[in-house]
């Protein structure tokens, strides 16, 4: 595949639908920005909702904010400071540690039960199957990563480490050896979601880590990546994404799901 530098191809990259599975639906929704509790009602709203389809959201924060991992105690950070500064606070429905969403990318990918075996079987096949998805992409802007592997791993500390992009897991994607992309899976009977910050320029809470440009040859936009993404996921796993939008069904729970959790204390500090 060419390194794109003023324009992402137009090829499809894909040879026909996937042989392996019958999905209902296959589908590519560019949310773009969005507010941050609509951003976590709606992928918790596809989660509940996946049946048999499978989706690629990508989206934005508007404004930039602050999520804590599900386990993760909200006691972490100076919240009054926070809420000063205009940056809200909220939990994600999956774990790991807390992201500030500045200037990024984020993915979320999610399934029903019939599409587990295109993803994966295991925890840790579905984090390379859809981190592979990720590195190809950003192999087209010259970006060379990889998963950091087994064995590299930083313990959790609550004092040191509060911040995701500060510690660092096996299947995270490091560039510069430096970690450039984290994501973090939630599995339950009805379905699967994994979602993910991919950070285009440099993130004030996390100077340390690394971003898209500071390693591309040209510059890297929310719009060309997300290109880049949408078409190596349907070559990666031989399926075609038809660009579609949120059923009326998903949006009714979405914006319940704002409503009754996401812009709660009770949800976000219950920690």
């Amino acid at each position: 595949m060419e390194p794109i530098c003023n324009s992402v191809s137009q090829q499809d990259g894909v040879t026909g639908k996937s042989s392996r599975l019958a999905l209902a639906t296959l589908r590519f929704i560019d949310s773009g920005p969005c507010t941050p509790f609509y951003n976590m009602a709606v992928d918790e709203a596809m989660l509940r909702m996946a049946g048999d389809s499978l989706t690629l959201r990508l989206y934005a924060w508007n404004p930039p904010a602050l999520s804590l991992g599900y386990f993760q105690s909200a006691r972490d950070f100076d919240l009054e400071d926070l809420h000063v500064r205009g940056i809200p606070v909220l939990r994600r429905p999956t774990g790991g540690g807390a992201i500030y969403h500045y200037r990024e990318l984020t993915f979320a990918v999610t399934a029903g039960k019939t599409a587990f075996k295109l993803l994966g079987a295991t925890i840790e096949e579905r984090y390379e199957r859809i981190h592979g998805v990720i590195i190809k992409a950003l192999s087209r802007f010259a970006i060379s990563s990889r998963m950091r592997g087994k064995g590299h791993e930083t313990p959790f500390s609550a004092s040191d480490h509060s911040l995701c992009f500060n510690r660092t897991i096996g299947c995270d994607i490091i560039a510069g050896g430096r970690k450039l992309v984290g994501s973090a899976q939630k599995k339950t009977p009805k379905g699967f979601l994994q979602h993910g910050s991919i950070p285009l320029w440099e993130n004030p809470m996390t100077p340390g880590a690394a971003w898209a440009n500071e390693f591309s040859e040209c510059e890297v936009t929310y719009s060309l990546l997300g290109a880049a993404l949408r078409e190596e996921f349907e070559s990666t796993f031989n399926v075609k994404l038809a660009a579609g939008s949120l059923t009326n069904t998903e949006e009714a729970e979405a914006q319940t799901l704002v409503k009754e959790k996401y812009s709660t204390d009770s949800w976000n500090k219950k920690r």
